[in-house]
């Protein structure tokens, strides 16, 4: 009797395992309870089939060592592990990073790398990776360069690709909201839905033009120096009646000093700011692709959110600043903010 009831709660027992793991499957192949989630550093988004976390990690690349983003779903009940990376690349350093990708998957999972040049169904260009292990894997990836970051989308499956479906959607949900390639139509229709139900207005002053929710106040400030010396500081700002959101855009001219470098000015503004608020830093990051220097804050104060880029042109400091709760910071319709600004000399 002893043999037969452990029997009988073995039998049981592997039978819930069987039905746990069908459960899991099922969800998985249900695409409508996927998440959709933004990828912060770029503007754009991608689904998986469950929350992730950001993690982070430090590579070795031919620029020394290097900070790699990346976002990562492990789908034990189909043998499937979706993941994307983001790391930042310069311009002109876009073809040789990404080679040095492909070459990194090839030592990591130990395959010939296939690469073919396409297009996603927005006519965005990528290069598909294809990898074939001895181990029966396949690895599957689409390495796009977007807003100055390398993004690489992978699935690493079985090779009898049961589970291509779910691949394919995934690969699909990858939805960017700006596009160089892309057409300029299906761009301007992902931007409206990113964006707010009020259609922002755009701003232009003489030597930058920006985007705000409607038009903005201004005010300049007069900040006089120990040496009776002064400079102007010209404020544009908008901030919702309860003050739980704000922007802004502020310039400076540095027009009577020499050999400033942005590197100094980026650090010395940052300070203030961070001092004066009693601030916390979240991150620092370099901005590429832009025709002058840039670089973008995220801190802390008072239990408010700032994010802030700064921009160093024509002898003149450019800050662009949004501050409220980490929701509304790091919310895509407020990207535009920051897409949208524009040195015109």
């Amino acid at each position: 009797m002893l043999k037969k009831s452990s029997f009988c709660i073995l039998f049981c027992l592997l039978m819930s395992i069987s039905s746990l793991f069908a459960q899991n499957a099922s969800s998985i192949n249900d695409t409508t309870k996927w998440a959709n989630t933004p990828l912060k550093f770029v503007f754009a988004t991608i689904k998986f089939p469950q929350q992730t976390n950001l993690e982070k990690k430090d590579i070795y690349t031919t620029n020394g060592l290097q900070t790699l983003y990346f976002f990562k779903s492990e789908l034990t009940a189909i043998d499937l592990t979706l993941s994307v990376s983001m790391r930042q690349v310069s311009t002109k350093e876009q073809k040789k990073a990404t080679q040095e990708e492909i070459n990194r998957m090839a030592v990591q999972y130990g395959g010939y790398p296939n690469v073919y040049k396409e297009k996603d169904k927005n006519g965005r260009n990528y290069d598909y990776v294809l990898i074939h292990t001895l181990e029966g894997k396949a690895i599957s990836s689409r390495i796009f360069y977007i807003d100055g970051y390398l993004v690489i989308l992978s699935s690493v499956a079985n090779q009898t690709n049961k589970n291509q479906t779910v691949v394919d959607y995934f690969f699909d949900s990858f939805t960017p909201f700006s596009s160089i390639n892309s057409n300029e139509n299906n761009v301007a229709e992902k931007n409206k839905q990113a964006s707010s139900e009020i259609p922002w207005a755009v701003f232009k002053e003489v030597n930058f033009t920006s985007k705000f929710p409607i038009e903005p106040n201004s005010k300049t400030y007069v900040v006089q120096q120990a040496d009776s010396s002064y400079y102007l500081i010209k404020n544009y700002y908008l901030q919702k009646g309860d003050k739980s959101l704000s922007y802004l855009v502020s310039e400076r001219s540095y027009t009577y000093q020499l050999g400033i470098t942005a590197d100094s000015l980026f650090k010395t503004a940052f300070d203030a700011l961070k001092l004066e608020g009693k601030g916390k830093l979240k991150s620092e990051t370099n901005l590429f692709g832009y025709k002058f220097p840039a670089k973008e804050y995220v801190f802390t104060s008072r239990k408010a959110y700032y994010r802030l880029r700064y921009f160093f042109a024509n002898n003149a400091l450019y800050q662009v600043m949004i501050a409220g709760n980490k929701k509304q910071v790091t919310d895509l319709k407020n990207e535009q903010f920051f897409q949208s600004f524009q040195i015109l000399q």
